[in-house]
């Protein structure tokens, strides 16, 4: 619809939202063979739900942080089982959507970490945060 001068209204811009993944995150026994096995294929469900498993190994959750698919990396960036390494990939991820995922997971978190760990983990949380906050797209 036109404006008073005459130009087209630009549609609003919609807000951005958290990833719905949070509820598909499951706690069950991952066979590390079977995981090694599931990749090799590039089985698309079977990565998916790796990446929503709090028991895939973590060198697993790495490499899928990697993947070519945002639906599994947004997976990897919610799940409280990611190692740092796999969120400092992510905190770089072209798709905004997959930084929202990683500070909705830290925001999370954070509390958690911080009492219980002044060391690595929490310090690693926070550098992730403070890059993430100055990222005008998340």
């Amino acid at each position: 619809m036109p404006n008073s001068r005459g130009h087209q209204a630009a549609p609003p811009r919609q807000k951005r939202t958290a990833p719905t993944r949070q509820s598909r995150i499951v706690d069950a026994p991952v066979e590390y063979a079977r995981a090694v096995d599931i990749l090799a294929r590039r089985d698309e469900a079977g990565m998916l739900d790796l990446a929503a498993n709090i028991q895939t190994p973590p060198e697993i959750l790495f490499l899928l942080s990697q993947a070519r698919e945002t639906d599994i990396r947004a997976l990897v960036a919610l799940n409280a089982a990611t190692p740092a390494a796999a969120d400092e990939v992510l905190v770089n991820d072209p798709e905004s959507e997959i930084r929202l995922a990683l500070v909705q997971k830290i925001g999370r978190l954070l509390p958690e970490i911080a009492p219980a760990d002044t060391g690595k983990l929490g310090q690693a949380a926070t550098q992730s945060l403070a890059r993430l906050a100055e990222d005008c797209d998340v």
